[in-house]
């Protein structure tokens, strides 16, 4: 069966939302930018435009990364130091693993519809933001999403190496929240909602734009889905 490796650590520091920014670029500095995907900038500051493998994450109110694919070997670049401290905006701290986990997760296409949760979900740029408002019906613009859904589910698969070989289908059952989320210092609508695939993804691993800050984080354990 398909699977990806991954990897997921929680440090013991708790961290607040607004200092995702501060702990990504911390770990930045002490891997000494020695491999792009802590980053995804080239040598000479341009953007890398892909998926990211190393994610910035707040579990349970803490620090942490998640790791997937190839980027599980580059972890060492940051964990090679006896002491690792971070410097979170004005303070500096020294960083303890909490949690560590380590497996391969299988991410398969198949028949079954396995129930997620993501949170803070940004599904939109300008221009189809333009074009999702204009949009006439509430039904219409929930299947837009399915849409948009359906192909960060494609960006994820490729990005770690799993080629489908059937049709990735989403679905939508509940959107909980709505509102305007600021990334990249502009406002962008985000989602909390309950959706449905028939493809494994690992837990905590993000979607959309700001997959790799916190943005979009997919949570439950992608259970059966139970059809009433």
């Amino acid at each position: 069966m398909p699977d990806v490796r991954y990897l997921r650590i929680r440090f013991a520091n708790s961290l607040r939302d607004y200092e995702l920014p501060y702990f990504r670029s911390a770990v930045i500095e002490a891997t000494e930018r020695e491999h792009d995907r802590f980053h995804n900038h080239t040598a000479d500051s341009g953007s890398i435009y892909r998926y990211p493998l190393i994610q910035y994450k707040i579990i349970r109110g803490c620090a942490a990364l998640v790791c997937l694919g190839e980027a599980v070997d580059d972890i060492h670049f940051l964990l090679r130091r006896p002491d690792l401290r971070l410097r979170i905006g004005a303070r500096e701290d020294a960083f303890r693993i909490d949690e560590l986990c380590i497996n391969h997760h299988p991410v398969q296409a198949g028949e079954r519809m396995l129930a997620y949760r993501i949170r803070h979900w940004l599904p939109l740029n300008t221009q189809n933001y333009a074009r999702f408002q204009a949009l006439p019906t509430a039904a219409a613009r929930e299947a837009e999403l399915e849409r948009i859904l359906t192909g960060n589910l494609l960006n994820f698969a490729k990005a770690v190496g799993y080629w489908a070989d059937q049709p990735i289908r989403v679905q939508i059952h509940r959107i909980r929240d709505s509102g305007f989320l600021r990334f990249k210092d502009s406002p962008h609508l985000g989602f909390d909602l309950d959706f449905s695939a028939n493809m494994g993804l690992p837990p905590c691993v993000g979607l959309g734009k700001g997959a790799g800050v916190g943005y979009g984080v997919v949570e439950g354990s992608g259970q059966l889905l139970t059809m009433h």
